[in-house]
């Protein structure tokens, strides 16, 4: 790889299904090599949604290296964590209002090709994702993490809500 330049990519999903397929395309197949493609199902309602943001990050020779997206939540459209909550869905609804307004939102679906590993792509993904939430007009982001993208998340601001 001579070229070590990636670009990175904000739109609005409904602006640009082309790219959400290809987003939705790559996650799954991380999702596969995980394997966990059976046990995990992404909605992918997100995909015509005027509050969902999506960034991609791609190098000119190795293609789609990661992406990661910024969906806002709201009375009628509850937040991608709220609906993996199962039982305790109302509980955490009730929590995520306290804090959440009416411009809160997650950053979810973080994804990152194994050709990519170890290059920092997740934190720089992390960083675009709370940069472009202040051009959103959002206040507040919520995101799950993996124990080993905690240190991520952290490093971008985000603090470990104790509460719940």
């Amino acid at each position: 790889m001579e070229n070590n330049t990636i670009t990175i990519t904000a739109f609005k999903a409904k602006d640009r299904p082309d790219l959400c397929a290809r987003y939705a395309e790559e996650h799954r197949a991380i999702l596969e090599e995980f394997g966990v493609s059976e046990v995990v199902k992404p909605n992918e309602d997100w995909m015509q949604s005027e509050d969902c943001i999506v960034i991609l990050a791609e190098h000119d020779e190795l293609g789609y290296g990661g992406g990661i997206r910024v969906q806002k939540g709201g009375p009628s459209t509850p937040l991608p964590m709220e609906s993996s909550m199962g039982t305790h869905a109302q509980q955490f609804t009730v929590l995520l209002q306290k804090y959440q307004g009416d411009s809160g939102a997650e950053v979810c679906g973080l994804w990152n090709a194994h050709r990519f590993a170890g290059k920092g792509l997740p934190l720089v993904l992390s960083m675009a994702a709370v940069s472009v939430a202040n051009q959103a007009g959002l206040d507040v982001l919520f995101c799950f993490v993996a124990h080993y993208t905690l240190r991520h998340a952290l490093k971008v601001g985000f603090q470990i809500m104790e509460d719940f």
